[in-house]
């Protein structure tokens, strides 16, 4: 990153256009000529069905385009016979719904059970699964349930849709698992992709009604599980039922938590003096700001993962067809908000088992191979030997204490201070620089004020390598970046800062992702607060049968509770 180069700004992806005039008007053509020599049979419902998908295709201009070039009008005969052809499929569609209505029989009507609340009322009940709490939501239709702002209403979904097999599809009632038809594929993966990228309150308050938009009911059971360790993350399970051929279908899926550790690099606020140039990212890159680009002859930055932009920057045609973006780039994503403060203090209920060191005074910390750490305060000289413990080890800044650091990490360990941490030489892993196959070992700087990288005097030439997921919530710099070249500024990990200095042309910076951060968190790392879908089983599972549970079925039940 240079501080005293021009710098180039682009922004927003430029669209290309679509010229989809003339391939309509010959694609109809086509399509009309092998049509109109059948009589209306099953093929020709299928064909229509392709031509009415075939031209919801070519007449969609993106926003923001000109239309397209008209295509010539077909002949009024063809016209005629195409409008024959549609109504007939519009007859064959209403009948093949009549037929299926009248196979099915309808299930009959159950006496209510006692103390059963009204037809238009919302269930709400909470049941123990294993220490999370459940919230079961059971939403009937009703005619004033759908949102009324369309642009705050998810996809509306043809109310037509429902859980009746037909000849082609039909699986026996008693079976454990059917696989889903593809309307219903499209009904639960838009309601599910709705819910990711929310927050824990809006996964705690689904609505059936408000989630699947369906005239069918259904029932939405929410299940919480806290993280228990410094690492692990949070969980939200998500299991939707409804009722059919007596039995209760069930699907479920999984929300993770999404750690700010997602980012191999996060930026909040853009310097604006500040140009990205010899910077290779190999991770997802977001900024919450337009950043600047410089390229030349000699240098540009590479983002080997996907960039996201909250702004709707412009990016040039030249630069979105270079190597720049390797993954993509999207822009107008929205700003994710760092917290108020990075303090741990939210994970010390989650730390049973480890280990917690409080420094009331400015102090300098030396990481020894064998778990060992050396510390020191800087103004009294008062120095003492920490033991590696045998499960994770928080070192704790008290006071704005202040914290200098540099050695070889072994197990898991977590540096905060509210003022400063001072970057002193390498910080390296144990088992990563003996070659080891897995990763063990753990280090996170969380500082709610600056990460420093020391002056070269002291950290001495050459590369400097950072093993560590990096947390400055006001900056993360480098102490005389226009020094002479010196060599590559390595993190494995992650930096997330809420700006960053330049580091060229001191240093040129590569981020690598630690991989292990897409399954945790490094220990007590920021949080988001927003949550993914991480994982969906895609089929309907029987968990219940309403004229008698079944000990499968039951079982079937819990266990999608307590996956």
């Amino acid at each position: 990153m240079r501080a005293d180069s021009r710098s180039i700004s682009q922004a927003g992806m430029t669209r290309p256009l679509i010229l989809a005039g003339v391939a309509s008007a010959l694609l109809h053509l086509a399509i009309l000529g092998g049509l109109l020599n059948r009589q209306a049979s099953s093929e020709d419902k299928d064909a229509a069905a392709q031509l009415a998908a075939l031209q919801v295709s070519l007449n969609s201009t993106p926003s923001g385009l000109p239309p397209a070039p008209s295509a010539p009008s077909p002949e009024p005969q063809q016209l005629q016979k195409l409008q024959q052809l549609q109504d007939v499929q519009e007859v064959q569609e209403v009948q093949e719904v009549q037929e299926v209505s009248e196979a099915v029989s309808p299930p009959e009507p159950q006496e209510p059970a006692e103390n059963q609340p009204p037809a238009d009322q919302l269930i709400v009940t909470t049941a123990a699964s294993s220490g999370s709490s459940v919230t079961v939501a059971t939403a009937p239709p009703t005619a004033d349930a759908t949102a009324t702002d369309p642009a705050q209403s998810p996809p509306q979904v043809p109310s037509q849709i429902s859980m009746t097999d037909t000849a082609d599809t039909a699986q026996p009632a008693t079976a454990d698992a059917r696989p889903m038809e593809s309307f219903e594929q499209i009904l639960l993966s838009q309601a599910l992709q709705n819910l990711s990228q929310q927050s824990s309150e809006s996964l705690t308050q689904l609505d059936a009604l408000e989630l699947l938009q369906s005239e069918q009911s259904y029932d939405v059971v929410v299940t919480h599980t806290p993280a228990t360790s410094l690492t692990a993350l949070d969980t939200y399970r998500v299991v939707i039922s409804r009722e059919a051929d007596g039995n209760i279908y069930s699907t479920s899926a999984e929300f993770r938590e999404r750690a700010f550790s997602h980012y191999a690099k996060f930026i909040h606020h853009w310097d604006p003096q500040v140009s990205l140039s010899k910077d290779w990212v190999g991770g997802r890159f977001h900024s919450n700001s337009p950043i600047n680009l410089e390229t030349d002859a000699r240098a540009s930055p590479v983002f080997a993962g996907p960039v996201t932009l909250a702004s709707a920057q412009h990016v040039s045609r030249r630069l979105l067809n270079s190597a720049m973006f390797q993954a993509g780039l999207e822009t107008g994503t929205g700003r994710i908000a760092l917290p108020d403060s990075a303090s741990p203090g939210v994970f010390f209920p989650r730390a049973e088992d480890a280990t917690t060191h409080y420094f009331d005074a400015d102090t300098d910390l030396v990481f020894h191979d064998d778990g060992t750490i050396v510390w020191t305060q800087v103004q009294s000289n008062l120095s003492g030997i920490i033991p590696r413990p045998e499960s994770a080890l928080m070192l704790i800044g008290q006071d704005n204490a202040r914290f200098s650091a540099r050695g070889t990490i072994k197990g898991q360990v977590l540096l905060y201070s509210g003022r400063r941490i001072m970057i002193t030489g390498n910080l390296r892993y144990a088992s990563r620089d003996s070659g080891a196959e897995t990763i063990a070992d753990y280090l996170t700087l969380i500082s709610d004020g600056t990460i420093e990288i020391a002056a070269s005097s002291v950290t001495g030439p050459g590369d400097l390598i950072i093993d560590a997921a990096l947390f400055a919530r006001q900056r993360f710099s480098v102490r005389r970046f226009r020094d002479r070249e010196q060599g590559e500024l390595i993190v494995f990990g992650t930096l997330v800062a809420g700006s960053v200095s330049a580091t060229e042309p001191r240093f040129s910076t590569r981020i690598e992702y630690d991989p292990r951060y897409d399954r945790q968190r490094p220990p007590a790392f920021p949080s988001t607060g927003l949550y993914d879908l991480a994982d969906w089983d895609q089929q309907w599972t029987v968990t219940a049968i309403t004229d008698g549970s079944s000990p499968d079925a039951q079982h079937n039940a819990q266990q999608l509770l307590n996956e």
